[in-house]
């Protein structure tokens, strides 16, 4: 489900996410084909760690953690912090194996920090589809 994840955030995301205003994005057309609603341009705006994903790995390995750190995590749905956690994945086992040094641990500290964020709010979806079902019925009454 988390390379599904990745793959759905990628059809919505330009590659050069960084790059553009609002504006750009709302008339540009997506890898998918299809025009971003402003709602999504607000979002990745909002929740810019979005961008990481259009950004090589190797990249965001030699960055400084300060450039991690001033990300803004909140907001995301489960789809986009599955893709997040995919993405990064490679990358935290080599902060996991370097952090001996400082600045790699602090690395490896906010990628924890994401992770756990995932992993309680899948915890929470995960005890909301078992008590309420998977979304089809959610407990409404018939309108026949």
């Amino acid at each position: 489900e988390n390379r599904i994840a990745l793959q759905r955030v990628w059809d919505h995301m330009p590659v050069n996410i960084r790059q553009r205003s609002v504006e750009e994005w709302i008339t540009t057309r997506t890898p998918s084909g299809r025009y971003l609603p402003k709602h999504f341009c607000l979002k990745f705006v909002r929740t810019n760690v979005l961008t990481l994903l259009r950004i090589d790995p190797q990249q965001i390995r030699k960055s400084h953690p300060c450039h991690l750190e001033q990300f803004r995590v909140t907001g995301l749905t489960l789809t986009e912090r599955r893709a997040m956690e995919t993405y990064l994945q490679p990358i935290a086992v080599k902060y996991w194996r370097d952090a001996t040094d400082i600045l790699t641990k602090r690395k490896w500290n906010w990628y924890n920090m994401l992770r756990q964020n995932f992993k309680s709010h899948l915890a929470a979806y995960t005890q909301h589809v078992q008590k309420y079902g998977d979304g089809k019925d959610h407990g409404e009454d018939d309108k026949e």
